[in-house]
């Protein structure tokens, strides 16, 4: 922490070193489906005093100010390419000594049908198709949370995790591997074993908004069958120093806290920001397994498993935009994210056979600590031409760091549930990956040429991760520990990927047409000790992606999308080191794996009414090489779980949608998606794909109250997964908010999550030789308050 208050001081210092004069006008604009526009000429003329004129430049933002302004009646004009000039009146005066002209939205100088959006309530603040934009400053029942509380409201999506613990984002109903997740359009922060994006890293306080697209273009990477969340992460615009402080509190030792500062002039702009989040997330379980032998039962477990666990999360991002010439910007930024887990077990079991009679009992005690952090140094250099097409070129470099140690002590029990002995078996495990991240990418954008607007690039990246494993055990007869390992469960896996896209957008009367090609060819080697661990190999994929949509009128749309999409296996899935979750689990790798290859299809519909908007989209997505946990289990009811390419399948579903206001003070957003999959050829045809779950259905409901109060009331709910291996059940859950604004920028939030405690997980694993029941609770009715203020 010492470092990031280092930190946050130098920001202050420069602060005060580059402080300008105030803006006397200011303000930004905003094309009509509200995104920036940038370089547009900005004139202020002395109606008292004809003749006397300023002018500026907008940033790249589209922001502008004007300083030493004199007292006056002033005319403001804006021009720019392709969008009708702006004018309007303002004064600056005693009275009112600083003028703000927040969303000055442009008109098209030549209008299409085509360019209609669909804007929704406070938090969907932007419905396209294939993509949907969340505003998250609106979700008052998530304040002081994470990434993860956020997202688990969007439609079509679950996530991952305890009950209560947001990890990953599940999307249309498949698991974690089918959804790439980004941090302001890069790929960054801590991952899982899948490559999935671990979500409760990022606190909500942070965020800006949050990006779906479903059938991302061709400039995107190719990783997510299911599509690309963008997280897009908070920015001051507004010229000057400015900042926010937040203080987080709440049950459970719940705490938190945000520290950001920026100041911004026409040359530069520094900013800084510290987040800090801690919070217990104690769980517990109830374990019945059920061992078959010649169709009888053999075995019962009966088992019983506590946990307390902590997390503790730090962020520092700080950051550089320094404008060489006016449309010439260098940026730097700097991203680091600390975790800190710290959780302890304890496991009864009791076994006995078919009849209830008794064979044998054990506790199983252990604690694992696990300390995982990630370093990023991201830079860019940006060029606006005359015509407004731009040439960017970024890189970044990121380190990751993850880390568990796992102390396990067993004892054997006597019938009574005394110890049987006092020598347990004594275990030490020790795990490290360490992953290094290369990105880079060249690109061209809004290249005109006639109706056509062009993307041009190239991108590459390169991911190494090493996986160290060491266990040892203790030997009573020595009084030493011996390390069990021999060296054969460490690997080293490296990825290089190379990417090259087009992709160009047409509009004409009520269409919009766009299509992409990007080429990726990809080589991963994985090394180990022994020849037989060791191998590598090489593919390309051509990834062609379009997009058809007819706006019928200014207020409803038809479109239909299409794209290829692949899943590259975990790194942790091709390491073939056999691991012990537990003592009748173990979880093994297989470097064989190939990716999954997807064509995805959409169709979709929305029409805005008066005072609501409906929406309706159907997708399908045809998938090769899946990639399915398969399941064996030995003589000694020990089962193994390996990763295998198991044949084609297809994914299918439809999202109905809709957000309303029926009255100024009332705001509901409601969506209810289904999902259904099926393996058609290999071992497992038939049979759904493991971790698809069947549907979801959410609504958000907002009420503004005199004397700026806010409430908001979220219902969820996740429907069963069901597979011939694995079945899970339904879950619901509710979340409050309550908000108050204090003064002129400060408010007070008070969050509940899972209101009326019900958040508990069922789930079924079953083999040839044994049923696995697990039912997982944990605590509800979680409270936290948050104060906060701008300046």
């Amino acid at each position: 922490m010492s470092k990031t208050i280092l930190v946050i001081l130098a920001v202050l210092l420069l602060n005060i070193f580059t402080a300008e004069a105030q803006c006397i006008i200011s303000g930004n604009i905003i094309d009509p489906e509200g995104l920036p526009i940038p370089y547009a000429t900005v004139l202020t003329e002395n109606t008292d005093a004809p003749g006397l004129s300023m002018g500026v430049m907008a940033d790249d933002k589209g922001y502008f100010c004007f300083r030493n302004v004199p007292a006056g009646n002033y005319l403001l004009t804006i021009s720019t390419v392709g969008f009708e000039t702006y004018t309007t009146s303002l004064k600056v005066s005693a009275d009112e000594p600083q003028v703000n002209l927040p969303g000055i939205r442009l008109i098209n100088s030549v209008t299409h049908i085509a360019e209609v959006f669909i804007s929704g309530t406070r938090h969907v603040s932007e419905i396209k198709p294939a993509q949907i934009k969340y505003q998250t400053s609106a979700l008052i029942s998530e304040k002081g949370g994470t990434a993860g509380d956020i997202l688990k409201n969007m439609p079509s999506v679950a996530m991952g995790g305890s009950p209560g613990h947001n990890r990953d984002i599940r999307f249309r109903g498949l698991g974690n591997a089918y959804t790439k997740v980004l941090i302001n359009g890069r790929e960054a922060g801590l991952t899982g074993n899948n490559r999935e994006t671990i979500l409760d890293q990022i606190p909500a306080g942070s965020i800006s908004h949050i990006e779906i697209h479903s059938i991302p273009g061709a400039e995107y990477q190719s990783e997510g069958i299911n599509g690309v969340v963008n997280i897009v992460l908070k920015e001051n615009h507004d010229y000057g120093t400015h900042g926010q402080i937040e203080a987080i509190a709440g049950n459970f030792e719940g705490r938190g806290g945000t520290l950001a500062l920026s100041n911004k002039t026409e040359k530069l702009n520094l900013y800084a920001q510290a987040d800090f989040l801690h919070r217990d997330v104690p769980k517990w379980k109830e374990k019945l397994k059920t061992d078959f032998k010649n169709g009888e039962i053999s075995q019962i477990e009966d088992a019983f498993e506590l946990e307390e666990r902590t997390f503790s999360n730090y962020n520092l991002r700080t950051g550089i935009d320094y404008f060489v010439r006016p449309k010439t910007k260098l940026s730097g930024e700097y991203l680091h994210g600390y975790q800190l887990e710290d959780k302890s077990k304890t496991l009864d079991f009791t076994r006995t056979d078919a009849a209830g009679n008794w064979r044998s009992a054990g506790q199983e005690i252990r604690s694992e600590y696990k300390p995982n952090s990630f370093h990023q140094f991201y830079t860019s250099v940006e060029h606006t031409f005359a015509n407004q097409a731009k040439l960017s070129a970024k890189a970044s470099y990121m380190t990751e760091d993850q880390e568990k140690t796992d102390e396990k002590t067993t004892y054997n029990l006597k019938k009574n549930g005394k110890y049987a002995n006092f020598q347990p078996a004594l275990e030490n495990k020790y795990e490290a990956t360490n992953g290094e991240k290369w990105l880079w990418n060249v690109q061209v954008n809004r290249l005109n040429l006639g109706r056509n607007s062009l993307i041009l690039g190239y991108s590459g990246e390169q991911d190494s991760r090493t996986f160290k494993n060491t266990t040892e055990k203790f030997n009573y007869k020595d009084t030493a520990w011996v390390a069990s390992s021999n060296g054969f469960d460490n690997f080293r896996v490296k990825e290089t990927t190379h990417g090259f896209f087009v992709a160009d957008e047409i509009k004409s009367g009520h269409f919009v047409m766009k299509g992409g090609l990007r080429f990726e060819t990809t080589h991963t080697a994985g090394s180990g000790p022994t020849p037989a661990m060791s191998g590598s190999k090489t593919y390309g994929l051509f990834l062609p992606s379009a997009s058809l949509i007819y706006n019928i009128d200014q207020s409803q749309y038809l479109s239909l999308n299409f794209g290829r999409r692949i899943r590259r296996p975990g790194f942790k899935d091709l390491n073939p080191f056999e691991e012990q979750k537990e003592p009748t689990k173990i979880n093994a790798g297989n470097p064989d794996l190939k990716p999954e290859r997807a064509w995805a299809y959409e169709a979709g519909y929305l029409k805005n009414f008066t005072g609501f908007n409906v929406g309706a989209n159907l997708f399908y997505r045809d998938i090769h090489d899946v990639i399915q946990k398969t399941m064996t289990e030995d003589d000694n009811f020990v089962v193994t779980e390996r990763p295998d390419n198991t044949g084609r399948a297809r994914v299918m579903g439809y999202e109905l949608m809709s957000t309303a206001q029926p009255f100024e003070f009332w705001q509901l957003t409601a969506s209810y998606s289904r999902f259904d999959s099926k393996i058609l050829t290999g071992e497992y045809a038939g049979d759904a794909l493991k971790d698809q779950f069947k549907w979801t259905a959410k609504a958000i409901t907002d009420i503004k109250l005199p004397g700026d109060w806010s409430v908001q009331a979220v219902a969820n709910a996740v429907g069963p997964k069901i597979s011939s291996t694995k079945i899970e059940n339904t879950i619901w859950f509710a979340d409050f908010g309550l908000e108050k604004k204090v003064l002129k920028n400060g408010s007070v939030n008070l969050r509940v999550s899972d209101v009326f405690d019900t958040l508990v997980k069922e789930k079924t694993d079953i083999t040839d030789k044994s049923s696995n029941v697990e039912t997982e609770y944990s605590r509800g009715r979680m409270f936290l308050v948050t104060m906060g203020w701008k300046f």
